[in-house]
């Protein structure tokens, strides 16, 4: 292990010489691990078929699926997952970076060449091979050919921009208009919580939508952070405009404030100047008033909690000081999970609902949902198993159990087996994928408790999953007495 005390008597010269010395390794070990996902692809890339193939195998198993753009040889679809559970990775990802290794290697074998040298960093190279993606086989060969030979005078990012402008050029025209216009495939909206505010009840909301709706949108954060500041907001610019954002989300409140500011700052003769709103006389007009009750303007939302039964012991939830160690007298310190939004203290719930329209649900007891004999799965054990386990229990996943997953059977249901084999002990959430690989592709699952469950990959290694965790337990050359 590297010991920072190390570096301490190392004068200017050599740190100059050991800096560039790391970059280098740095693009010696990005291009072997690349290297290394294009060879694993190679020799797992077959796939058992032909007459003595059993059927559901051949239909439901493993499969060749694309390896990247035109001209990249196909791999086995199952593939991804041995490398995301070794990794602890999200196999999506996975698989982009196995789709690059085969763009880079058989679309851009100058790039490729030099990639391997340590010559250009693996990420600029990806990048560009992400670029150059809809592009023809001898299409990419020839921007292999121009990019290759500026590889090395110019920065990173000057070299992404000139592979930018190449990378339209080739593009014929019809298919520029087409990638132009498949844009709108990627509008949308989201909202997520970065790392380092996840112990907070900040999240990031980012979007992608037409040019004109995001200049009005910027236009109307912009003009409504401004009549903030003429009331009395003292805040810096980016938290008032984070503030207008949000304001956005309760339209009473925007039209209230933009009202107020147009009745203060305009002259009497502004609807003449102005002329006739051309919402005139439609349903819901609000020119200049409110004409529904606000609070049906409020937006709905439906905020899950996660409460241990120290938070609900606390004083500020039950009023009462429990004097457990640990937690404070009124609660402040006890902690709470949303879903979504992650840990938060019980205290800021308040600051989660205020401005919405609350309604209570019953606290979901799974202690009171019974086995069925049924496969079919009833939906008040579908939705305690996502509260149980909200991401897909393959090792190293990252998605959602609401995204897509299949609530499998850990234990295959058998008809006219023993009764109840529907049960929570006996459900969790894995993508189709992964389902799949289980029922076909040689991975093997148990559960020994709920909500713990046990993996072994076709390759030998052995992944311990729970709600909170995914650990490699096992391996070819280490003995597992947990999967037998």
């Amino acid at each position: 292990m590297f010991d920072p005390g190390d570096v301490a008597d190392l004068g200017v010269a050599a740190t100059l010489g050991e800096l560039a010395d790391v970059r280098r390794w740095q693009w010696v070990w990005q291009a072997r691990e690349v290297a290394l996902l294009a060879h694993f692809a190679d020799v797992t890339g077959h796939v058992e078929s032909g007459p003595d193939a059993p059927a559901a195998r051949v239909l439901h198993g493993d499969r060749l699926v694309s390896g990247g753009a035109d001209g990249t040889p196909q791999v086995s679809e199952f593939a991804a997952l041995e490398i995301a559970a070794l990794w602890n990775e999200g196999v999506e990802g996975v698989d982009g970076r196995i789709h690059q290794a085969l763009d880079l290697r058989h679309r851009f074998p100058r790039l490729w060449r030099l990639a391997m040298d340590a010559d250009l960093p693996v990420w600029v190279a990806a990048k560009i091979t992400m670029k150059a993606s809809p592009l023809s086989r001898e299409a990419a060969a020839h921007l292999d050919e121009q990019l290759a030979d500026v590889v090395g005078n110019l920065p990173a990012s000057r070299l992404l921009r000139l592979a930018d402008g190449l990378v339209l050029k080739l593009t014929p025209p019809d298919l520029a208009e087409e990638i132009r216009a498949g844009g709108h495939d990627r509008r949308g909206v989201w909202v997520r919580q970065r790392p380092e505010d996840r112990a907070t009840t900040i999240a990031s909301l980012s979007a992608v939508l037409d040019a004109g709706d995001a200049d009005a949108v910027e236009q109307q954060v912009r003009r409504i952070a401004r009549i903030l500041a003429q009331g009395g907001d003292r805040r810096g610019l980016d938290d008032r405009r984070a503030t207008a954002l949000g304001v956005l989300a309760f339209p009473a409140r925007a039209l209230q404030l933009l009202q107020a500011s147009i009745l203060d700052e305009l002259p009497t003769d502004a609807g003449e100047s102005w002329g006739p709103c051309p919402a005139a006389g439609q349903a819901g007009h609000l020119c200049g008033r409110i004409t529904v009750d606000p609070d049906r303007l409020l937006p709905t939302a439906q905020l899950v909690v996660h409460l241990t039964h120290a938070a609900i012991a606390t004083q500020c939830v039950t009023g009462r000081d429990t004097g457990e160690r640990g937690v404070s007298p009124d609660g402040r310190d006890a902690v709470a999970r949303v879903e979504r939004i992650g840990p938060v203290l019980v205290d800021w719930l308040s600051d989660l609902l205020a401005h919405h329209r609350v309604s209570l649900r019953p606290v979901l007891d799974a202690g009171t949902i019974t086995p069925v004999d049924s496969y079919e799965i009833p939906e008040r054990m579908r939705e305690a198993v996502g509260y149980r386990q909200p991401y897909d229990c393959f090792p190293g996943s990252t998605r959602r159990t609401s995204h897509g997953c299949d609530l499998d059977h850990t234990e295959p249901y058998r008809p006219g087996g023993p009764p109840g084999q529907t049960s929570l002990d006996n459900l969790s959430p894995i993508s189709r994928r992964a389902h799949r690989a289980k029922t076909h592709g040689g991975w093997r699952l148990q559960q020994p408790i709920p909500g713990v469950l046990i993996w072994r990959s076709p390759y030998g290694y052995t992944y311990l999953v729970t709600a909170g965790h995914s650990i490699r337990i096992g391996s070819p050359h280490e003995r597992a007495h947990i999967v037998a």
